[in-house]
């Protein structure tokens, strides 16, 4: 059986079809980024639905309750499409790839790189589930780490667990690819905060947890940090990389030592 070769480079290119693919779905003004839309998952009078600027314009949200929206999700509602799962790979990828005019390459594809697809595709679901949250927000700004550049937020790791049941996740599934926490501790928490680490893609690979009550000698340290995975390798990444490089070639880089450091820096505008 041929499968899809180019799935990573395959997604970065659907997700930035987002306008395309709502304008050709719904008609109107749906692909117009700097207008509101009715949105598509409930009964809509008055438009609720807008483009996320801090996305990309890669995914809309209803601010109705509905939540966010990225192109897969978006035709999981309206065309019945699978979102999740092996048959996202088979059956979702190729659809939009079709409808939207982009090359599909077709071939042997091993289980490690179906794990990668899935394992991203995951990573992104708990992000945008993590920027909707409002629990410890009054400590989040009480440190200066609001940023439009990176998602920090909190929320009770089996609250996220139910979340991602919801849309569609099988509780053996995320447990299985140990984003939420290992069997010692848990990246997700209401007395911790955590930051989303992204590669220079953009691409959601770990998180990093901030213990709120940490004491020096603790049996909890300060900071949690995901376990290396098929998609993240510690040594190799660094909070905040996909935001400094769009501002690397005209002003540098700075190197600071924690997640809060760079939350800092963003707040005081400082986004390299």
């Amino acid at each position: 059986m041929a499968y899809i070769t180019n799935v990573e480079e395959l997604v970065d290119e659907l997700k930035g079809k987002l306008p395309e693919y709502l304008q050709m779905m719904l008609g109107g003004e749906a692909g117009n980024i700097g207008k509101k839309l009715h949105c598509f998952a409930h009964e809509d009078s008055n438009p609720s639905m807008s483009y996320n600027p801090h996305s990309g314009y890669t995914s809309v949200m209803c601010w109705s309750g509905c939540g966010s929206f990225d192109i897969f999700r978006a035709c999981n509602v309206l065309e019945g499409m699978p979102d999740k799962g092996p048959e996202w790979i088979t059956s979702t990828l190729p659809h939009l790839a079709e409808k939207l005019g982009l090359e599909v390459q077709l071939g042997e594809v091993s289980e490690h790189e179906r794990n990668r697809a899935n394992l991203f595709r995951l990573n992104n679901d708990i992000t945008n589930i993590l920027k909707e949250t409002t629990l410890n927000d009054e400590y989040i700004e009480s440190r200066g780490w609001k940023s439009d550049h990176i998602v920090i937020g909190s929320i009770d790791a089996t609250e996220l667990e139910a979340k991602l049941q919801e849309l569609g996740y099988p509780l053996k599934f995320i447990r299985e690819y140990g984003v939420i926490g290992t069997g010692a501790w848990s990246y997700f928490g209401e007395d911790r905060v955590t930051f989303a680490i992204k590669d220079y893609r953009g691409r959601t690979v770990g998180f990093v947890a901030r213990y709120i009550p940490y004491q020096k000698g603790g049996a909890i340290p300060k900071y949690i940090n995901s376990s290396e995975s098929i998609v993240y390798r510690k040594r190799e990444i660094l909070l905040g990389l996909d935001a400094a490089l769009k501002y690397a070639k005209k002003d540098g880089l700075y190197l600071v030592e924690g997640p809060g450091d760079v939350a800092s820096m963003h707040a005081q505008g400082i986004h390299n």
